[in-house]
């Protein structure tokens, strides 16, 4: 219309849509909402401190599981049903991450993931029954996976505005992946000086600290406005 020199009619058809809801001059209160600027030093802190919880924890339990049954001679562990069960609780939970995260929000999400992380870590070291091993594998591996599909995939890159969206998560996976490396340091000497458990009283304490700093100081960004 405007091309054609038609200005009265494109002026009416833009009028429409703007009748129709499609545009709106006058913000509102969850515009203003949206238009506010992560605050950076806050999204690396959270940041480091999630990603961290999430890749050290599911690298620890995935890489010491069998050394704990091991140590309680509980001999399960090159059962190939046992690692079949286990590894069920990978596209399961990231399945549930990925729909949840949407659904009832991010920090709905998250939070509850992590104590439910942090509880059966602890569960997991006084078990010497290997039908509720197999059973706490699978779900501590669900819930691995639905903390890696929503932190990892989606949380963390929405903690910063877009210039810095790929430095912010990187950074943050560069520090999980450093004390990724550190973590069979400590699980060797936790072994020989005091006790396997020790790795997973770790594990309980990181998704705890995870779920109070995200409590805390983490925003919910469902239906935010990424800049």
């Amino acid at each position: 219309m405007l091309s054609k020199g038609r200005y009265d009619e494109a002026e009416k058809i833009i009028a429409a849509l703007e009748l129709n809801g499609s545009y709106s001059d006058t913000p509102t209160e969850g515009t203003k909402q949206q238009a506010e600027r992560p605050n950076l030093k806050r999204g690396l802190f959270i940041a480091i401190i999630a990603v961290s919880a999430v890749m050290v924890s599911q690298y620890t339990f995935t890489s010491w599981a069998p050394t704990l049954l091991i140590e309680k001679n509980i001999n399960i562990v090159h059962s190939l049903g046992y690692f079949m069960i286990m590894m069920t609780g990978a596209p399961i939970g990231a399945l549930i991450g990925a729909i949840l995260v949407d659904w009832i929000g991010r920090k709905k999400t998250i939070i509850p993931t992590f104590i439910f992380s942090a509880i059966l870590g602890l569960l997991y070291t006084q078990q010497t029954n290997p039908a509720a091993i197999i059973i706490i594998d699978f779900f501590l591996t669900m819930t691995f996976y639905i903390l890696m599909a929503s932190v990892v995939g989606v949380y963390v890159s929405e903690l910063f505005v877009t210039n810095f969206r790929f430095r912010g998560a990187g950074t943050a996976n560069g520090a999980a992946k450093i004390l990724t490396v550190l973590t069979p340091y400590f699980a060797t000497w936790a072994i020989q000086k005091v006790s396997v458990d020790l790795i997973f009283y770790l594990i309980a304490a990181l998704m705890l600290i995870a779920a109070i700093v995200v409590s805390f100081f983490g925003p919910e960004t469902k239906q935010q406005e990424i800049q």
